[in-house]
């Protein structure tokens, strides 16, 4: 302000002038009180809670599916190996339950692979957009991570019943499986047929 009286002073500016002046410059610096606060909100709106990505979105689905998994194998073998759970279920109806959970395994498996390997080779060939490829991709993962799950649930439900440790042996084998289908963001890039700008869908 007293910069611009000086001003008004030296180069002889009309006191009405002035005042227009001053009138202007507040308005100017309403406006930009009004918009800046609004801009610098949607600034760090937009910056402290960032949209989760697909991919993101969906490692943090198969975390959640391994960490439960793990966590109730640990609970299991606490309870077998301290002898706080004794068998409730003998030869030969152990046998059975081994039996089963073998059956189980291996169908689950490998009728799960063949359903998501079809899917893959489906959506690699379909004119779908990329979101519409990585929705169907992801529902097809949850599958077949479910059904790699479900044989590792029983023999965990079979090593608690009757404290014989090749159910957990098969257990551990489910969770090693599952373990090792994680997604990795060139995996499905590469799975999907995705070129660069499609690969920017995916997040990090």
């Amino acid at each position: 302000m007293f910069l611009l009286f000086s001003a008004v002073k030296k180069t002889h500016i009309t006191f009405p002038l002035y005042f227009l002046m001053l009138l202007h410059l507040r308005t100017l610096n309403l406006k930009l009180r009004t918009l800046k606060p609004e801009q610098e909100f949607f600034v760090l709106l937009t910056k402290k809670m960032p949209a989760p990505t697909y991919f993101k979105t969906l490692k943090t689905i198969h975390l959640a599916l391994l960490s439960m998994i793990a966590i109730f194998s640990g609970v299991v073998f606490y309870l077998v190996y301290s002898g706080k759970y004794p068998p409730t279920v003998v030869a030969p109806a152990d046998r059975v339950f081994q039996v089963i959970a073998l059956v189980l395994s291996g169908g689950m498996l490998i009728i799960g692979f063949r359903l998501f390997n079809s899917k893959v080779l489906q959506l690699r060939k379909s004119a779908l957009n990329v979101k519409q490829k990585l929705e169907q991709y992801r529902a097809a993962s949850i599958t077949w991570w479910a059904m790699i799950e479900g044989p590792c649930l029983f023999a965990l439900v079979g090593f608690l019943l009757t404290n014989n440790y090749a159910f957990f042996a098969l257990a551990c084998f489910h969770l090693a499986i599952l373990f090792m289908f994680q997604p990795k963001r060139d995996s499905i890039v590469m799975l999907l047929n995705l070129n660069s700008e499609e690969s920017r869908e995916l997040g990090e």
